[in-house]
């Protein structure tokens, strides 16, 4: 690993530590006053989580969703053959499991894909979280609201609003 991998890995460390860290990126400057992004990965908060389990509900049996699709646990979509080998149902710690594979399938969509000239807030990741379990990872990726998320700054509203 290189050297400026390392030092890019501790800077992010030590602002995350210090609470200097801004949602999914940090600002730091090479030694010609370059300025450059260190992304850093985001997760759901617990309260983006539970929002998304109050409306998914907890299903343990196999059922269609309404879109031809078999679907268990927390709005996880399974194959027919999979539906038919969990007829007689799940357990909750495998709906939970099912439930954070999907969501970490989602994240690491958003943390790979964005590159907004500001970064997303707690709640503006969730959001997008929310509606990728929805929507699904690709669809979300390449949305027009994940374009807009990408080109906003935050505070051309606080501005517009003040």
């Amino acid at each position: 690993m290189s050297s400026a991998i390392i030092e890019a890995s501790q800077f992010i460390e030590k602002v995350a530590a210090n609470g200097d860290l801004i949602g999914n990126w940090a600002m730091t400057f090479d030694a010609d006053g370059n300025e450059h992004k260190l992304k850093q990965s985001m997760k759901t908060s617990k309260a983006g989580l539970e929002f998304i389990k109050s409306y998914e509900k907890l299903v343990l049996k196999p059922y269609n969703d309404g879109y031809g699709n078999w679907t268990i646990g927390y709005g996880h979509k399974i194959t027919t053959k999979e539906a038919e080998a969990m007829k007689n149902g799940i357990d909750v710690d495998t709906a939970d499991k099912f439930f954070q594979q999907d969501i970490k399938w989602i994240e690491d969509g958003i943390n790979k894909n964005f590159d907004g000239v500001a970064p997303l807030l707690q709640n503006e990741f969730d959001a997008l979280v929310s509606l990728g379990f929805n929507v699904g990872r690709h669809e979300l990726v390449n949305s027009e609201i994940f374009d807009y998320a990408e080109v906003t700054d935050p505070s051309y509203f606080k501005n517009k609003h003040d």
